[in-house]
């Protein structure tokens, strides 16, 4: 079933360690430390305080929590998007 609500970053941390793949939307300029802009990224391991992560462009991306954690909360105060994400 399709499920709308608030998510916390929290939330996806847990999901995450349970095994689950995630298409998760952020702010990807956080990550790169470009301008902000939304997009849905894959987030599929967390391991040695690390979030995997693939991306269209880059490939396989490891980013620590505090840069990921980042980029959730400024998709919402930056950008104004709300978070969504499907979970595999």
């Amino acid at each position: 079933p399709i499920d709308e609500r608030k998510i916390s970053f929290t939330e996806v941390k847990n999901l995450i360690k349970k095994g689950k793949v995630l298409l998760l939307r952020v702010n990807e300029g956080a990550l790169k430390g470009t301008r902000s802009i939304s997009k849905f990224i894959v987030v599929y391991d967390y391991k040695d305080e690390k979030f995997y992560m693939m991306d269209p462009r880059q490939g396989i991306m490891r980013v620590s929590e505090a840069l990921l954690k980042d980029a959730f909360k400024t998709l919402e105060t930056k950008k104004m998007r709300d978070h969504r994400m499907i979970i595999f």
